[in-house]
């Protein structure tokens, strides 16, 4: 160890190349830090490995009048502080603190590079504790804290707002002018405290003191924006900086704009980040945005981008489901554009989707008119000459619009089936018979079924839930037991409104078979309250309030009730689940 002091003070004194390398071979190789050359034939002695002084060097930056004192390369404080620059390119902590041992070992003064260096890797590192002692220890040197390593403090003191604010005053009051990187940290700081209005407060004195913030501060201003659910704030902050600035933020940060924006039905948003991502940019969204963008332009009612969105699922092999169709047929409703809103059905079936009422339930409401109902008629009689083509999802949505009219339209209209080529399904045999509970025709709904079963479809809980309703209301209610009977046989679970109309059929008819219905509701862990089970001891002679038929059996005041308010109450017509 004596034999290295000796030789570092006599390089320092006269730094030749022989001094230099015996502080390598006495020395340093044992402290990893200068070693010998690996190549013998040169004559001069470099820094082994990581820490070579042959790498890159910074341009110096000429002033005018003002010139960058040459530094001697042989000098053993500019080789360190090239090897700690070069430890802090390749993140290397262990090799740095082994320079700043050296520096202590050896009682060498640092400079201000010494100390931006540290300051940066401990930066990049997440040591905000060191940061602080660095600096601390340079004021105590008597160096002169420049800028660059206020802002290094400024982002280790950035854990709290007190803090942040108390090292920025610090700044202020020893003459630091801030830059973008200062104001960079400030916001960074409140935008991950969630405080939107302090980075805007921040914004505006940037401005105000004519700095431009740079992309990276615009970028996590506008995520945070977003996050927040301020769509239309980060895309105005996003358009705002474009405008001004040579620059273009990153697909990310148009792509969450996107996503806000979607989610909010901001409109502007939405159309410009489709734009700059699909359109400008080649960038394929994930099958969730492209749902959400269905979403806004469906309720903006801008048809080409609900279009383009369907067709950027397309591209991706996304299998497209009814959610994604179900925006697009409201849109072209809202528009009144019946024939689209028509042939989006065939668009479906070729699809495989298989639309819901509630997708096809804006269309009905339409066509609910006589004047829109002959243009949708007429246009499914023209489309009858289409070869492989099941009209059935548009022949259902016109034959449901045709029961508002309460008229014998729907039945007119099924008489058509053939001929426009329409093969039916569940559906449309529900609205059939739908159509004869309305009309209180037994016959037809039992004929209905009987066409379905022939056709090879098996009737739904709908189905039979109907027909018993229609029959609990017919004088002579046995063939209701029957369709129950059936509905049980497959497995299917009536419905409680379902049993207690029947079994109030049964009380009003002195029927006992109403104590076998009882016993079903308590088979499927249906609620029977004592004010029902008083109604059917009494054969309806005591009155049972609205709330008491629901399942969970409140108690209410009794009355008196006849048979006809029971069967009005039984009407079909105010049966479950309704097509308009």
């Amino acid at each position: 160890m004596a034999a290295s002091v000796l030789a570092l003070k006599s390089c320092v004194e006269s730094p030749s190349a022989s001094a230099i390398y015996r502080i390598s071979a006495a020395s340093c190789s044992k402290q990893g830090i200068f070693q010998t050359s690996r190549r013998r034939n040169s004559s001069r002695a470099g820094i082994h490995g990581d820490l070579s002084a042959g790498a890159f060097t910074r341009p110096t930056i000429v002033q005018p009048d003002k010139f960058a004192t040459v530094l001697d390369r042989k000098a053993p404080l500019t080789k360190a502080l090239l090897a700690l620059e070069k430890a802090v390119e390749s993140k290397n902590m262990v090799a740095a603190f082994r320079i700043c041992t050296m520096f202590k070992r050896h009682e060498l003064k640092p400079t201000l590079a010494f100390y931006r260096a540290l300051m940066q890797l401990c930066s990049e590192k997440h040591m905000h504790k060191e940061i602080r002692a660095l600096f601390h220890d340079a004021e105590a040197l008597g160096l002169v804290p420049d800028r660059e390593m206020w802002n290094y403090l400024l982002q280790a003191e950035s854990h709290t707002t007190y803090a942040l604010s108390a090292t920025r005053k610090q700044m202020q009051q020893a003459g630091i002018v801030l830059n973008a990187r200062s104001y960079r940290t400030i916001i960074r700081h409140y935008a991950e405290t969630g405080n939107v209005l302090m980075c805007l407060r921040t914004l505006q004195e940037m401005k105000d003191n004519k700095v431009m913030p740079d992309i990276t501060t615009v970028e996590e201003l506008v995520v945070r924006a977003c996050t927040d659910s301020l769509p239309r704030l980060g895309h105005g902050l996003a358009v705002d900086y474009e405008s001004k600035s040579s620059r273009r933020l990153s697909h990310h940060v148009w792509t969450q704009i996107l996503a806000a924006s979607a989610h909010l039905f901001y409109t502007n948003g939405v159309i410009e980040g489709w734009q700059r991502l699909v359109v400008d940019g080649g960038i394929t969204p994930d099958e969730g945005i492209c749902t959400m963008v269905i979403n806004a332009a469906a309720v903006a009612g801008i048809t080409d981008l609900v279009e383009s969105a369907i067709d950027t699922l397309k591209a991706t092999n996304v299998l497209l489901r009814e959610h994604h169709i179900a925006p697009f047929m409201a849109t072209l409703t809202t528009r009144g554009e019946i024939h689209k809103a028509l042939e989006l059905f065939e668009f479906m079936e070729k699809n495989n989707i298989q639309p819901t009422r509630f997708t096809a339930r804006p269309l009905t409401k339409l066509l609910s008119t006589q004047g829109n109902l002959d243009i949708a008629i007429a246009h499914l009689r023209d489309r009858a000459t289409t070869k492989g083509y099941n009209p059935v999802g548009a022949f259902n949505c016109i034959l449901a619009a045709t029961l508002k009219e309460r008229t014998n339209y729907t039945i007119a209209l099924s008489k058509e089936i053939n001929d426009l080529k329409v093969t039916p399904t569940i559906d449309t045999f529900n609205i059939l018979i739908h159509s004869a509970c309305i009309h209180l025709n037994a016959p037809a709904a039992q004929a209905y079924f009987e066409e379905m079963l022939s056709r090879g479809l098996e009737p739904n809980k709908e189905t039979y839930e109907r027909i018993i309703m229609l029959l609990t209301s017919e004088p002579v209610y046995d063939d209701a037991f029957l369709f129950l009977q059936k509905m049980n046989s497959v497995r299917l679970v009536p419905s409680f409104d379902v049993l207690v109309g029947l079994a109030k059929k049964c009380s009003l008819r002195y029927d006992a078979r109403w104590k076998s219905l009882v016993g079903q509701m308590e088979k499927y862990n249906y609620v029977v309250s004592d004010e029902l089970m008083d109604y059917l001891h009494t054969n309806g002679r005591l009155h049972m309030t609205d709330g008491s038929m629901s399942r969970i059996g409140r108690s209410s005041s009794i009355a008196m009730e006849d048979a006809e308010t029971v069967d009005s109450s039984l009407s079909p017509s105010n049966s479950r689940p309704e097509f308009l």
